[in-house]
């Protein structure tokens, strides 16, 4: 439960109150020596009572994309396929929310269902597609480098470290931001398949 730390947690359990409903059919009198006068907050929430208002408008902190294969992956290009693929799709969504990233980052997943993260922070945040596929490509062949004849069973791309794209000197100045624009109106308007970087295609028409 929100709220119940390090600290408070060991009093409870001396008490013997380990569960959320133990908590909720507890003697306030006796909560009151370990809980203060907090004690009527955490018994309503215990019961499911809380009057505070749900934020649902916040800005997203990270934002990825990945896909379990039906099969598993050996062959690089289609990895790299989608690769490019997954990081159209997450710079379509960063900038629709007018950020930039600043960190980097590739999910993979081995044949053994062993998974591994590798991430990078960048010089300057960035909203380009180009320079996303270019990272996240790095860090992958890093990874297949060092794992030779590794089938993948999964792969995931994603970017954290969000900022408004207007805090920013290097707005105006980034790889393919023309280009990434263009695509954007036009995958607005006629839908998400109808057009995308050649690599990024060779998987979509594999997969369709």
């Amino acid at each position: 439960m929100w709220g119940i730390g390090k600290k408070t947690e060991p009093r409870l359990r001396a008490l013997g109150i380990l569960t959320i409903g133990q908590l909720r059919r507890s003697d306030p009198m006796v909560l009151q020596g370990v809980l203060g006068n907090r004690t009527g907050h955490f018994l309503s929430l215990a019961r499911g009572q809380d009057e505070r208002p749900v934020h649902t408008d916040r800005a997203d902190k990270s934002i990825s994309h990945e896909i379990t294969f039906d099969q598993d992956i050996l062959d690089r290009r289609e990895l790299m396929a989608e690769l490019q693929r997954q990081a159209e799709a997450v710079m379509r969504r960063v900038r629709k929310q007018h950020l930039r990233a600043r960190t980097v980052q590739v999910k993979i997943r081995d044949h053994r269902f062993r998974s591994v993260s590798r991430s990078i922070s960048l010089r300057a945040p960035t909203d380009s597609t180009r320079t996303l596929f270019s990272v996240a490509r790095s860090l992958l062949c890093k990874w297949l480098d060092s794992n030779a004849n590794t089938p993948v069973r999964l792969i995931g791309v994603g970017v954290s470290n969000l900022v408004e794209a207007g805090e920013t000197e290097t707005d105006g100045n980034q790889p393919g931001t023309a280009l990434d624009r263009v695509m954007d109106d036009i995958t607005s308007r006629y839908g998400d398949e109808k057009l995308s970087h050649g690599l990024a295609f060779s998987r979509r028409k594999k997969r369709t």
